[in-house]
This record gives structure tokens, sequence and C-alpha cells, in this order.
């Protein structure tokens, strides 16, 4: 079992996207990405596709996922997020992990 939040901010063009995964035995996962982005819509969708995307690869199912953006959420899923195509293989992940 284990609890799981995601965060993304711009500074000077540039997402930080991170992600925290705290397992029941104490154990802690900490994730910190840069890339060349400034669309914070954007930059949360890919922290959220990051962390599904690390969830699914290690098969971690049981757990909860701490989300602040529905509307990020929503659009992932229906690929509405502008230039999102390009991370299409993590677009893929998070529908196989919401299902």
């Amino acid at each position: 079992m284990f609890v799981a939040y995601t965060d993304a901010s711009i500074q000077h063009g540039r997402s930080f996207l991170s992600f925290v995964i705290e397992f029941e035995n104490g154990n802690v996962v900490r994730k910190r990405i840069a890339i060349d982005e400034t669309s914070s819509n954007m930059a949360e969708a890919l922290a959220v596709l990051e962390l599904t995307s690390f969830l699914s690869y290690y098969n971690f199912f049981k757990g909860i996922l701490f989300l602040d953006l529905n509307a990020v959420i929503n659009s992932i899923r229906g690929k509405r997020v502008k230039g999102l195509e390009k991370y299409s293989k993590y677009c893929a992940a998070l529908k196989e992990a919401g299902n």
C-alpha cells in the first residue's frame, strides 16, 4: 500500500516535475525532473504521467494518488492538453492505471 502525490512548478521557462511515494513500511521514493515546458497544465499532466508510469513499471497498484487538478487528469485521458501527443506512451500508462 502506498500514498503518492505530484507537484509541478515553472521557473524561468523550465518545468520542474516531482512526485513522492510513501509506502506503509516507511520507505519513501522522491523523484524530480526538469524539462523545457512553459504550460502549467502540461507540467502538471507530465508529473502525473511520470508518477503513473513509475507505479506501473514496478507493479504498484494498491494505493492512493493525491492529485490537485481534475482538469489535468481529464485532459490527459482525453488528450486535450495541447502538445501531449508527443508523450503518448505516458498517456497509455495513465489510462491503464485509471482502469
